[in-house]
């Protein structure tokens, strides 16, 4: 599909890429004036192992090839970036996302019949049940125009381990993650002149417990300037199972403080939704 960009029409207007460890993929992008009229330009690609093998583009050419080399990229390596053009027409930027992704084994293909395996497979094998997803074979398990309706629009962003929870939870029955802590508010006591000594509890911990599994990311953050949130956010590396994680420290800062008793919250916010093994 063709995109008009304040002048100049080009063949996409994003690029998704999904490629093998140590694989190179060549292409190119068409850039046209609607009116047929002249441009010039040059072009700079952003972001590790993008080229554009030339720098400068006009109406002669029409065009601007590219070439992504993943030497030297693992499976589950993921680069952002973007096309700049800067012409005579404007500037425009097209963004493009890769996946780098070992290629999904026939054995473990022939193994999915159908989107009721799928689960399972995501549980056992994160990673691999993302490239999968990702892969041209994901749409030979879709039975339904509902669930080739949704899958195709959870799938634009290739990579996403937040669409894949998406289409777990609402297409195959998935239980989203669900999160409670421990203890619901935290109360201390400041003492007159020379506080800074004699604060009860400057530090807290504070438990997450975690039910089910999938795509986990939450962030933290608080509304008073004297406590700080150390991490800021967790994924599910952070979490010892499903079990109580201690989440961190609320540390208070004397010098912000003043005698007496402060009020203030934290909140926290999760990816939705559910939350990567």
């Amino acid at each position: 599909m063709e995109q008009t960009m304040s002048g100049l029409i080009f063949s996409v207007n994003e690029l998704n890429l999904m490629l093998a460890p140590g694989q190179v993929v060549d292409g190119y992008i068409e850039v046209r004036q609607p009116l047929g009229q002249a441009f010039e330009g040059v072009v700079r690609a952003s972001g590790v192992g993008m080229e554009c093998s030339e720098a400068r583009i006009g109406s002669r050419t029409g065009m601007f090839p590219w070439r992504f080399d993943a030497d030297g990229f693992e499976d589950g390596d993921v680069v952002d970036g973007s096309f700049r053009l800067i012409t005579d027409r404007g500037e425009y930027s097209i963004p493009y996302h890769v996946l780098v992704s070992a290629p999904v084994s026939e054995s473990m293909s022939e193994q999915i019949m159908d989107k009721d395996g799928f689960p399972a497979m995501a549980e056992d094998d994160w990673d691999a049940a993302l490239a999968f997803y990702y892969s041209r074979a994901f749409t030979d398990i879709l039975g339904t125009d509902a669930d080739r309706a949704l899958y195709a629009g959870l799938s634009r962003d290739r990579g996403s381990s937040r669409n894949m929870e998406s289409f777990l939870v609402h297409a195959c029955g998935k239980a989203p993650v669900t999160f409670e802590t421990e203890i619901s508010g935290i109360e201390t006591e400041i003492f007159g002149p020379g506080f800074q000594s004699r604060v009860r509890h400057p530090e807290y911990e504070i438990g997450i417990l975690r039910s089910g599994w999938g795509h986990t990311k939450i962030t933290a953050e608080t509304d008073c300037d004297y406590l700080t949130l150390v991490p800021a956010s967790l994924t599910a590396e952070d979490f010892e199972g499903n079990a109580a994680f201690p989440y961190g420290s609320g540390s208070m800062i004397p010098g912000s403080m003043q005698a007496g008793t402060m009020p203030g919250s934290s909140s926290g916010h999760r990816s939705r939704p559910g939350s990567s093994p």
